[in-house]
């Protein structure tokens, strides 16, 4: 392994390609920059904690190119370091890690390029992550991806499916219907199997200042008092 790197010790400009840099992160001796979407590395690599498919330690930024199954790398919006380690999170929320420590895969605590956290991540969608040498924390928020059907009748009685993620197991759920100057609840049921969240659509006719069609915010709570919105309405 190359541990040789250049030590400055008076701030110097750095020669980087890019006119704009996002974000900076540093673990203990490397680090990493993000600049539209793609990332940089460069320090001690001794773990490959620099994502370069090497161990070779970089006295220069260098583009991170490939994942582990060298496939491109998609556009990149945050980045984490840890001690010996680094994470960084796609558009989607999807998670990679590289380096060594506690990276997210039962099978490696080391890895030298970028490769998907794909156990116990579900559809969750990833946006901050804290790590040292050996713990990582990642945080999901609860959001609602999808709804269905997308479409019902007004009389209601419609088992509706909805896709979440950051939700678990827990008999406080709660499903929200608002349309015009109306809103209604009822309660939600947690599918183990498929990890959604189902109801059975209210009886919209009984309230009054309703014209068919008419289009319905879909929410969800755990406790009442913060609810999340679908991007998709429930169609009546």
């Amino acid at each position: 392994m190359n541990r040789k790197v250049q030590c400055i010790y008076e701030p110097e400009i750095v020669d980087f390609e890019e006119n704009q840099i996002d974000s900076i992160k540093a673990g203990y001796g490397h680090t990493l920059l993000l600049s539209k979407g793609k990332v940089y590395s460069t320090g001690l690599n001794n773990y490959g904690q620099l994502g370069l498919d090497d161990n070779e330690s970089r006295n220069k930024f260098t583009l991170l190119v490939f994942d582990i199954h060298r496939i491109y790398l998609p556009k990149i919006e945050k980045i984490f370091t840890g001690k010996y380690n680094s994470y960084i999170v796609d558009e989607k929320g999807s998670m990679y890690s590289f380096g060594k420590g506690g990276l997210g895969h039962r099978d490696s605590e080391f890895e030298d390029i970028p490769r998907k956290i794909e156990l116990n991540t579900q559809n969750r969608q990833f946006t901050m992550i804290a790590c040292d040498q050996e713990e990582t924390i990642a945080f999901s928020p609860m959001s609602l991806l999808s709804i269905n059907p997308k479409i019902g009748p007004s009389c209601g009685g419609t088992r509706l499916n909805l896709l979440c993620t950051g939700v678990f197991n827990t008999e406080l759920i709660y499903v929200g219907f608002k349309w015009n100057m109306n809103w209604t609840i009822t309660e939600g049921t947690f599918d183990k199997k498929s990890k959604t969240i189902w109801t059975i659509t209210p009886n919209f006719d009984e309230y009054s200042n309703i014209n068919i069609p008419c289009s319905v915010d879909i929410m969800i709570s755990l406790d009442k008092q913060t609810w999340i919105k679908s991007k998709f309405y429930f169609i009546l």
